[in-house]
């Protein structure tokens, strides 16, 4: 009992602390909060169920065998629509921060931040006719990756006037997911949907990352707005999942468990955002 009751009285300190800290903050004026959005560049699909070497890296493959299955399918009087895939190379950065003021130069700052956007999908819609049949045949592979992160890094701020330069960085909690989709679709004017099957997947890891900035802001007593540059390194981060196995064959429903799946994926790289932010 005396453990325990000695871990709620940490906790209440603790607590206590936070609110102190928060009040003498809002008293002196150094708080402030706001909200940042932009672009991140990087490559960050590794590895995944499909192959096990960077996505970017066989990009071009797979749209040569898209483009070998229309000539072929063509050939054999199918009319056939591509989708050719995309290299992933960036994505929409958005963050939420919160910034304490040590010192006129000196401060700590905590964030939370979202990665998005980062997604290629390609494949094939193909229809043949005889007579008064129909046949038609789509496939359509979707992957995407996404990442969330918070950080606590020290600042320092060199006031020019109503400008401020800021320099920060450190570490940061970064979970990152990739999802993977393939859908097969077979119907025919007289049968109907013959075939309706999907397989699913999708891997998550989370590791320990840096990153470094510069901001440029304008500031008043209670407005800041500026233009942050960083360079974020997370290294590859290990990933695992499952891949699972849908739909319907022939009426029959189908739902099973394919395989465990394990990837990498990194989101280093350069990013720009754009700030805006208050001071209370």
């Amino acid at each position: 009992m005396k453990r325990y009751g000695m871990k709620g009285l940490m906790a209440i300190l603790a607590v206590a602390l936070v609110l102190g800290l928060a009040t003498s903050a809002l008293a002196a004026g150094k708080l402030s909060f706001g909200v940042k959005g932009g672009m991140g560049f990087m490559a960050p699909l590794k590895e995944n169920p499909l192959s096990e070497k960077d996505y970017n890296d066989y990009v071009d493959d797979i749209n040569q065998d898209l483009e070998d299955m229309k000539e072929q399918a063509e050939a054999a009087g199918w009319t056939i629509t591509l989708n050719e895939a995309e290299k992933i190379t960036r994505g929409w950065n958005v963050e939420g921060y919160m910034q304490y003021r040590i010192t006129e130069m000196f401060g700590l700052r905590g964030s939370a931040g979202y990665l998005t956007g980062m997604k290629s999908d390609f494949g094939i819609d193909a229809t043949i006719s005889e007579g008064t049949e129909q046949l038609t045949v789509k496939n359509i592979t979707t992957l995407s990756v996404s990442c969330l992160s918070i950080s606590l890094e020290p600042t320092l701020v060199l006031p020019l006037g109503k400008f401020l330069l800021t320099l920060g960085g450190g570490p940061g909690y970064y979970i990152g997911k990739s999802s993977f989709n393939d859908s097969t679709e077979l119907s025919s004017t007289t049968e109907g949907k013959v075939l309706d099957l999907t397989i699913d997947g999708s891997t998550s890891g989370s590791k320990i990352g840096y990153r470094g900035f510069l901001e440029g802001e304008y500031s008043t007593d209670s407005l800041i707005i500026g233009v942050e540059l960083g360079y974020r390194s997370t290294g590859e981060i290990e990933t695992t999942g499952e891949v699972r196995f849908t739909g319907e064959v022939g009426g029959e429903s189908v739902d099973e468990l394919l395989e465990e799946a394990t990837g990498k994926l990194d989101f280093s790289g350069l990013y720009i955002l754009l700030k805006i932010g208050f001071i209370i």
